[in-house]
């Protein structure tokens, strides 16, 4: 019997308990069977596994804030064999989606509710996961250069800012190799009414306004008075 499959990852991903009731709906749309199954799967940060055959079933459980391990898998029946699958898998920095199935129909329009479900669920720093390493070195650069040019040109203001950034570097760096900011994978499970600080827009309005005051302050005297530019001093001005 001819089937169809098609396995595809996914970009960053975040969602909130109602996206997860929307995608067991995409899912179960064609559960008719009463062997054919749908299965909610997560593991908390102590290794905890716990498991659903429903978003509602798996909201009643005991959930952490959120987690970076989801999977959820389907499976339906036809005449006694398996027809139709869809595996998700969610884990840290990856997101992957297998579909499969012997109806052309059915296989082509889940390939496209999916795509268009995960495409409205990317978060607004998705891009930051792919240049971080970049982004952070080209600041490091620039700090670093507006440190010298602060020394030089006697600005406190810069001096202190570019410091701040250069010492603060790394630690972003890691933070962000550790996915505890920009994660690429997050599934936030608390409650709307407890809305966890939004990290993620803080440190980076920080880390951009903190480099900015950090150009500003050395770049604007140097405007201010060009004829005071950073020209090394002759041997008759010493005299």
């Amino acid at each position: 019997m001819e089937s169809y499959r098609k396995h595809f990852t996914l970009k960053p991903v975040k969602l909130h308990k109602k996206d997860l009731v929307e995608l067991e709906q995409i899912l179960s749309a064609e559960m008719h069977d009463p062997s054919d199954t749908l299965k909610f799967g997560l593991t908390t940060s102590d290794h905890r596994e716990i498991e659903a055959n429903s978003a509602s079933e798996l909201f009643l459980k005991t959930l952490p804030n959120y987690t970076d391990n989801l999977s959820v898998d389907l499976r339906t029946w036809k005449n006694g064999y398996i027809d139709r699958t869809i595996g998700l898998k969610l884990h840290f920095n990856n997101g992957s989606v297998n579909i499969s199935g012997t109806d052309e129909t059915w296989f082509l329009g889940k390939c496209v509710q999916l795509d268009g479900f995960f495409k409205r669920k990317r978060p607004w720093y998705g891009i930051l996961n792919w240049i971080l390493p970049g982004l952070l070195g080209a600041m490091m650069v620039i700090s670093v250069l507006a440190l010298a040019i602060g020394i030089e040109a006697k600005s406190g203001l810069g001096v202190v800012s570019s410091s701040i950034l250069i010492v603060a570097n790394p630690f972003l760096l890691w933070l962000g190799l550790k996915q505890k900011i920009f994660p690429f994978i997050r599934v936030i499970l608390s409650d709307p009414h407890r809305r966890l600080v939004n990290y993620d827009f803080w440190v980076f309005i920080v880390a951009v306004l903190t480099l900015l005051v950090a150009i500003f302050s050395v770049v604007a005297p140097l405007v201010k008075h060009p004829n005071q530019s950073l020209q090394p001093t002759s041997p008759r001005d010493v005299r």
